[in-house]
């Protein structure tokens, strides 16, 4: 037993250091975004939390498990997430992803585990829940501290090699989930100065924390968080109100009126003073709901598939957005995070968000019924701050896309709720014995074994995934092709992506072109350049069956047979023509495919087809330059200003 007791304190640590960090947490000198860091260390932390805790269960023979409408409901969203990728068109998008997105099966299997563990470890004692909070508040303080140091100094921009892609002094990730972080860890303060007994060093330090975290907020100006901020503190307002013993929740007012005063005006003045760059692009709620109406015609039931947001938007996006700077962009997600999952899983993925929804707000309203009559300040506390918190991070996953580290601590607050709830006793929590029978031991401990394995697994898979994406972004930043090439095909043996494809068949072309720029080849160049394509062919091919739905697959094979048209290569105009219908028929407005298609029959001197293909592009895009110069080109009927042959359109 005292085994035991040593690796489930193993287990606690591990999951409490990895949420401690996930906040501030970066990989210097990595240009790849943070959360790649952020999903490699989530990931290998709940991995590695998971093992020792399911080891220590093995050791003691029983499985301790609050019972709980919220993890049961967890289970079924991580199953249709299961299915829905199972059923995709591209299975391994939808399973593993390239990256860490947070819109796979595993990201989202991850996030399951994390609640559950949560709700292990806090349903032991409150001491546990205050130490979560206290290391919360910790990491924010830290965060905005350096974030605060680094306007003054400029530690970001003084050394842009090491912070990566971090340069505005942001560790947590865009400015607008750090605000929505600052919300929450105001809510919480708030909550704790209003609910505790505090000394006065206490509340001094949960004062400056308030203080801190509405700067924060007030200085990058998200409204939605002052929305959700204010809601709720003048619901604990009336709520403390009504309680006669409770005192006069002052603090709770003044909160309620900065975050009005701070929603009314125009609360991006601070941000302006400061120049805080906040820059949200997101698709409008039409846009969004276009693409959603669009991918459901395709599979109502579960979706296009998981972490395929960004095939629906290019199969169904407005012809409006071709009129603003993001006409090109590629979107993984709508306006809201878990409105855009109906394009991605359907129906039953958007009913298996509800239905955990639904239980998280039954949950918080139990809690809040219940700790009025709780006579235990301290536990008191912890029910309603843990249902405040719950409460203020859903809302932001119907009206915003939270990154990882946002939607991570999302799902570890649910679990601290149904913690709380089980130290309150308003849910039971039921003790599964195993060791006294014999069969019944060996099949327990089969498939604790199973589930460890498969954890084990998992972590490996993750390693694997984050060791490709270094080597990528060393490809990225490589001097010579040679290099680049060395790289990019040493992450493919980690991890297969599409992107990865692409980009090799980018390398290849670029060797391509500089070996012809070199001018008259000889027989062993000749062989050279005949590898040369081969490869460049190959690597598109492999791009494309990996993902035969992402028009940029098409786009890329395609561009292989363009740029072998002057050399003359049997077959390579028909082959072009193809992977770009493919492409136009996954991305029926994007303005580009149209282009590539009027350049390419511009090389096959059609110029009727190419001046239609031009037309076509304008159409879609009425300030495409290029497009409605290839159009003067043609009209002019390939003659320049002084009368003489014009070849611009055949180069």
């Amino acid at each position: 037993m005292k085994n035991q007791g040593v690796i489930d304190k193993i287990s606690y640590y591990s999951f409490l250091v990895t949420i401690f960090l996930l906040p501030f947490f970066f990989l210097p000198a990595f240009q790849f975004s943070l959360g790649v860091s952020k999903g490699f260390l989530f990931s290998i932390g709940i991995l590695l939390s998971l093992f020792f805790w399911l080891l220590a269960r093995i050791i003691e023979g029983k499985i301790s498990v609050p019972k709980s409408g919220i993890l049961l409901s967890s289970l079924v969203l991580a199953a249709v997430y299961l299915l829905a990728s199972l059923l995709s068109p591209a299975k391994t998008i939808s399973l593993w992803g390239q990256g860490f997105e947070v819109d796979t099966f595993v990201s989202i299997l991850t996030f399951v585990l994390a609640m559950f563990l949560a709700s292990v470890f806090f349903s032991a004692e409150k001491k546990r829940i205050f130490d979560l909070q206290i290391l919360l508040v910790l990491s924010f303080a830290l965060l905005s501290v350096f974030w605060i140091l680094d306007m003054i100094f400029g530690f970001s921009a003084s050394w842009p090699a090491f912070f990566g892609n971090s340069g505005s002094g942001n560790l947590f990730g865009s400015f607008n989930d750090l605000a929505i972080f600052a919300g929450l860890v105001a809510i919480i303060s708030l909550i704790a100065l209003e609910s505790l007994l505090l000394t006065k060093y206490s509340r001094l330090t949960a004062g400056l924390v308030l203080l801190l975290s509405l700067f924060t907020a007030a200085a990058i100006g998200f409204q939605a968080v002052w929305l959700a901020i204010g809601v709720l503190a003048l619901i604990f307002f009336i709520y403390r109100m009504s309680n006669v013993s409770a005192g006069r929740p002052i603090i709770s007012l003044l909160v309620f009126l900065i975050s009005v005063f701070f929603f009314s005006i125009n609360s991006n003045f601070l941000a302006n003073y400061l120049d805080i760059k906040n820059v949200d692009v997101r698709p409008s709620v039409s846009s969004t709901l276009t693409v959603i109406n669009g991918a459901l015609k395709e599979n109502p039931i579960l979706g296009i598939g998981p972490n395929r947001f960004s095939a629906a938007w290019s199969m169904h996006k407005p012809t409006a957005i071709n009129q603003t700077i993001f006409w090109d962009a590629n979107f993984n997600f709508g306006f809201g995070l878990i409105p855009s999952l109906l394009a991605t899983t359907g129906i039953l993925g958007i009913l298996s968000w509800l239905l955990l929804a639904v239980f998280i707000l039954l949950s918080i309203l139990k809690a809040a019924a219940n700790a009025i009559k709780i006579k235990n300040t301290a536990l008191n506390y912890l029910l309603l701050s843990s249902a405040a918190a719950a409460a203020y991070l859903l809302i932001f996953n119907f009206v915003y896309v939270p990154s990882l580290a946002p939607l991570a601590l999302f799902f570890v607050l649910i679990g601290v709720l149904v913690g709380s709830q089980a130290l309150a006793k308003l849910i039971k929590t039921p003790i599964f014995s195993f060791l006294n029978d014999p069969r019944l031991s060996f099949f327990s401990i089969l498939l604790i074994i199973a589930v460890m394995v498969l954890t084990g697994f998992l972590g490996y898979k993750s390693v694997k995934k984050f060791t490709s994406i270094v080597f990528y972004e060393r490809a990225v930043t490589a001097e010579t092709l040679d290099r680049a090439e060395e790289k990019i095909i040493k992450a493919l043996s980690l991890n297969k992506s599409d992107l990865y494809f692409r980009s090799l068949s980018d390398v290849y072309l670029l060797k391509m072109n500089n070996l012809l720029q070199e001018g008259q080849l000889g027989e062993a160049d000749k062989k050279i350049l005949q590898d040369i394509i081969s490869r460049a062919e190959a690597s598109a091919e492999l791009g494309v069956e990996f993902d035969k739905t992402n028009y940029q697959n098409w786009l890329s094979l395609g561009a292989v047979y363009e740029n072998v048209l002057p050399l003359s290569v049997e077959g390579a105009y028909e082959a072009a023509g193809k992977a770009l219908f493919e492409a136009g028929r996954l991305a029926p407005n994007n303005p580009v495919v149209d282009l590539r298609l009027g350049l390419l029959e511009a090389a096959g001197d059609n110029f009727d087809g190419a001046k239609k293909y031009f037309e076509q592009a304008l159409a879609k895009k009425p300030d495409y330059a290029e497009a409605s110069r290839y159009i003067q080109y043609i009209e002019g009927l390939g003659k320049d200003n002084n009368g003489q042959e014009n070849t611009t359109i055949n180069q």
